[in-house]
């Protein structure tokens, strides 16, 4: 056999048509979506707007304050910001701030574990140290809601991990499904 010149050499990949992507699965027969802003669906974190104001007014009602607060939070952590949007401002005053986290503890810690990104945000956000109070208030202490919530929380955590989004870029992929050990 003659050599072939470089630059002019055709392999099987180059000749090969291209492949396209399996198609996405499909949820089982017995799978029901979760209807719309159902409370036990992961909580999606917003990011401010570019023109939104998300400065402490102390005129605001606290309503408002957190929404901003939580907007910042989503900025620097969506996992935290996640938890965070399904917790409420319950007071405002003397350098203190107190936040209700809705639903099981699991809930708590997960908010616990990133507190000092919550810290900083607070502090950007007053403009000063405030001291972060977090107190539990249970959802009715159902066992099964608790672990649907749990399990919710765990996912959400799940595809917002760094290395899962590292992992979707590089391969131009997305997540099929989660599945909980």
């Amino acid at each position: 056999a003659s050599p072939v010149p470089s630059g002019a050499a055709s392999t099987d990949r180059e000749n090969a048509p291209p492949r396209s992507r399996p198609p996405a699965a499909t949820p089982g027969p017995g799978y029901t979506p979760p209807p719309e802003g159902d409370p036990d669906s992961p909580a999606e974190c917003r990011l401010p707007d570019a023109s939104a104001d998300i400065a402490y007014d102390p005129d605001d009602p606290p309503a408002v304050t957190w929404e901003k607060l939580t907007a910042l939070v989503c900025g620097r952590s969506q996992a935290l910001g996640s938890y965070l949007t399904r917790s409420t401002l319950h007071r405002i005053g003397d350098g203190e701030i107190e936040i209700a986290v809705q639903g099981s503890a699991f809930n708590l810690k997960q908010i616990q574990k990133k507190q000092e990104i919550l810290q900083d945000a607070a502090r950007a956000f007053f403009g000063r140290s405030v001291r972060l109070s977090l107190r539990l208030e249970e959802a009715g202490g159902d066992p099964r809601q608790n672990k649907i919530e749990q399990a919710h929380a765990i996912r959400q955590d799940a595809l917002n991990h760094p290395m899962v989004a590292a992992a979707i870029e590089i391969f131009d992929g997305t997540v099929v499904d989660v599945k909980i050990l």
